[in-house]
């Protein structure tokens, strides 16, 4: 496994032990670690086959694609560079995970025989989506949606400043 853990490294010393004598779980992180570091390239090489299927289409079911889908518009041109400009961004996110964690990132790899698969991206994707919906104003409606309710209960069935000193502790599962 290539680890490059430093003392102050940020995994738990418990999860560094599992992960050491554990094979699958060393196995099963390098894949997650592998599938991060591929994102762009993955993301990119599917624009570009999604691109591909849509520049084989007769002419006449070409003509009633929506501009942003019809290759050469001015609408399709920005919609590519803003799937690119946020697959970069995407790549960066996941590379500072990936150095926050003591591993390498995709800048920091050569050239590898192993290519993730779909499933392995779509997780990559879903980490991609909790970190929007938890973590920015365009995430807030479906953030609220979701822990709304949650605190709501919590704040109605363990309330603040009720039976002593020390505040409340909540299991997160």
């Amino acid at each position: 496994m290539q680890h490059q853990c430093d003392d102050h490294h940020s995994l738990s010393q418990a999860f560094q032990t599992n992960l050491y004598h554990d094979k699958e779980e060393q196995s099963h992180w390098e894949d997650v670690c592998t599938a991060y570091r591929q994102y762009a390239t993955f993301a990119l090489c599917t624009w570009s086959n999604h691109r591909n299927r849509l520049d084989a289409l007769p002419d006449e079911q070409k003509k009633v694609l929506p501009k942003g889908l019809q290759n050469g518009t001015p609408e399709a041109t920005e919609r590519a560079k803003l799937f690119k400009d946020a697959a970069i961004r995407n790549q960066y996110c996941l590379d500072c995970i990936l150095r926050h964690a003591g591993m390498p990132h995709s800048q920091q790899v050569g050239p590898t025989t192993t290519v993730v698969g779909d499933g392995q991206i779509s997780k990559v994707t879903s980490v991609l989506k909790s970190l929007v919906r938890d973590w920015t104003i365009d995430g807030k409606g479906e953030r609220d949606q979701a822990y709304e309710p949650i605190l709501n209960a919590v704040m109605e069935h363990v309330p603040l400043g009720v039976g002593g000193d020390e505040a409340p502790k909540v299991c997160v599962p």
